[in-house]
C-alpha cells in the first residue's frame, strides 16, 4: 500500500510505502506579473478545502480588508459548493474550474493554505511554492511536508497570526522574496516527479521479485 504522507500511513498497519506528491515544475513557475490578491487553490467540493476557506474568510479576511483596501481572494476549483459560490462579491472571485491553476497561483502575491483538516499532501502548497509564491499556511496544511517555518512557509494556527503573515506579504512583498525562492528551490530539489517515479518503480520491482 502505497501513500502519500506519513500521518496517513501510521493509521494503518499494514506493509506500506510513502511516496510523497510531486509537482512539474515546467509547468508550475514563478511570474513577473504579480495582482493584488490572495489564492485558495483546490477542489471546491472537498470539505475540508470548504472549511479551509470558511475559517479565513470568517476569521482574517475582514482583518486584512482594513489594511489593505484593494486585496481581492481568489478561490480556485472546480465544482465550488453553494456555501462557497455564496462569498462571492466584490472582492472575493470564486472561479470555478479554470483552465490554469499555476497561472493564478504564480500572479498572486500571497497563497494560503490554513487547513484545519484532510488527509493525504496538500498539492496546493507544494504549486504555490514551486510558482515562486510565498505561502501562509497552518501546521495541518504544511502536514508531512518538511518545510521550515520563515524558510520555505510562513506558519501560524492563531488566527492574529495567519492574518498578520498575510498582511504583512501584501504590504512588503520584496522582504519575503527569498521565503518565496527558497520554496521553489525546496520543491525542485525534494518534490521532482522524476524522483518520485523512480522511488514508485523501486516497489514494483521489489514486489515482483
Amino acid at each position: 500500500i502505497i501513500f502519500v504522507s506519513e500521518r496517513d500511513q501510521d493509521s494503518l498497519y499494514r506493509s506500506s510505502k510513502v511516496i510523497p506528491l510531486g509537482v512539474n515544475t515546467d509547468s508550475f513557475y514563478p511570474s513577473k506579473l504579480k495582482n493584488n490578491q490572495i489564492i485558495f487553490s483546490g477542489n471546491m467540493s472537498y470539505e475540508p478545502n470548504i472549511q479551509a476557506v470558511l475559517w479565513f474568510v470568517e476569521n482574517c479576511f475582514d482583518t486584512i480588508k482594513q489594511v489593505n483596501q484593494d486585496v481581492v481572494l481568489i478561490v480556485a476549483g472546480r465544482d465550488p459548493t453553494l456555501k462557497i459560490r455564496s462569498l462571492a462579491c466584490d472582492r472575493i472571485i470564486v472561479t470555478g474550474y479554470v483552465d490554469s491553476i499555476a497561472d493564478l497561483v504564480s500572479e498572486s502575491m500571497v497563497a494560503i493554505v490554513p487547513m484545519t483538516s484532510g488527509s493525504g499532501m496538500q498539492n496546493k502548497l507544494l504549486e504555490a511554492m514551486a510558482c515562486g509564491v510565498t505561502v501562509v499556511a497552518t501546521s495541518y496544511g504544511v502536514g508531512d511536508v518538511k518545510v521550515t517555518n520563515m524558510k520555505e512557509v510562513l506558519i501560524s494556527d492563531s488566527v492574529l497570526g495567519f492574518s498578520t503573515h498575510v498582511i504583512n506579504v501584501l504590504s512588503n512583498p520584496d522582504k519575503y522574496r527569498k521565503i518565496a525562492h527558497n520554496g521553489r528551490t525546496f520543491v525542485i530539489d525534494n518534490h521532482s516527479w522524476k524522483a518520485h517515479a523512480q522511488a514508485l518503480a523501486k516497489v514494483y520491482r521489489n514486489v515482483l521479485e
